[in-house]
């Protein structure tokens, strides 16, 4: 086995064995990696877990000679937010089109049985295999690199976000993924505007960017704040991809707690978000309004069980092959 993927399905079984212990139950088969429709279609609903298929056998992960199941009913989505710097969206459906990279990953997961749900956030950087996909989006063999890679491959953004699908789908120890749903960083601060804007804590020094930004200070920001907040890496005196998830993940939780405390008032409100960024050139999803009213319904409903990272290493290498230093990350296993 690549020395690499042992490394991440090790971390993935220390993973699992800490989500279980959390009700979350991420124990899968493997199964045809990738989506299963796409493009979206079908009215809003209010259905949720109660409207599921039934008729779902136990998961279980295979690894090391040993077996590891359960019967609880799963379900797993991808979020992924892309960075449109490279120039894709000019040359779509061409072989020279170069996509977007995956900077933002983010695995939901519903788990049915126990009414709870949680979160997987998965570093950009992280080093797994990525299938190299040729003009006929045909994967000609696939390479360690960074994981955001996966969804530069392809001649669109469907393909791209098919790639990192399974690119997750492989880190993970062949996990099936249910559907994804991805939106470009650049309309990061068009969610913001959505929800009225969100309000946190800043733990560090932002001010080189916006003055009012200063350490301490608790603001609701506004659409740019929210950017800059979400995005910032240079200007940071800590400008590691680690400490940008950590400030993703405390304007995520932010934002569900607002969300939830809206959606008592208003139980549409998501479905509107949804439809109001469907507008955007950079979403592209394989999940209907369907789909996703009942995502969101059911983790309204539910228990959440916070949002959990994989312990890595980081390290500066040249895998990308373009002439620059990167960071790398690999998981590590906890003593």
């Amino acid at each position: 086995m690549h020395q690499t993927r042992k490394k991440s399905m090790i971390a993935f079984l220390i993973l699992i064995v800490g989500v279980c212990l959390l009700a979350m139950g991420l124990f899968f088969y493997r199964q045809n990696a990738g989506p299963k429709h796409h493009g979206r279609s079908g009215e809003a609903t209010t259905e949720d877990w109660d409207d599921w298929d039934e008729d779902q056998e136990y998961t279980s992960l295979y690894f090391n000679e040993s077996y590891y199941s359960t019967t609880d009913q799963v379900k797993t989505y991808l979020f992924m937010g892309t960075d449109a710097s490279g120039t894709g969206e000019e040359l779509e459906g061409t072989k020279d089109y170069k996509g977007t990279l995956a900077d933002f990953l983010l695995l939901v997961v519903i788990n049915k049985t126990r009414k709870t749900y949680g979160f997987l956030q998965i570093d950009r950087n992280t080093i797994t295999e990525v299938d190299m996909l040729d003009e006929n989006n045909q994967s000609v063999g696939a390479t360690p690199e960074q994981i955001c890679t996966a969804h530069w491959y392809g001649t669109d953004s469907q393909t791209g976000c098919k790639n990192t699908v399974n690119a997750v789908n492989y880190y993970l120890g062949n996990l099936e993924i249910d559907g994804y749903y991805a939106l470009g960083m650049e309309d990061i601060g068009t969610l913001n505007h959505l929800v009225g804007g969100v309000e946190v804590t800043l733990e560090e020094d932002f001010s080189k960017a916006d003055p009012a930004m200063k350490k301490g200070a608790t603001l609701t920001l506004n659409d740019q704040q929210a950017m800059t907040f979400i995005r910032s890496r240079m200007n940071m005196t800590d400008d590691t991809n680690v400490n940008r998830m950590k400030r993703q993940r405390q304007y995520l939780s932010a934002l569900l707690t607002k969300l939830k405390e809206d959606m008592e008032t208003n139980p549409n409100l998501v479905n509107d978000i949804f439809d109001e960024l469907e507008e955007s050139d950079s979403v592209d999803t394989d999940l209907s309004n369907r789909d996703l009213s009942k995502l969101v319904n059911t983790m309204y409903k539910a228990e959440s069980q916070g949002i959990l990272t994989i312990e890595g290493e980081t390290r500066e290498g040249t895998i990308l092959g373009d002439g620059e230093v990167h960071e790398d990350s690999t998981p590590t296993r906890n003593p």
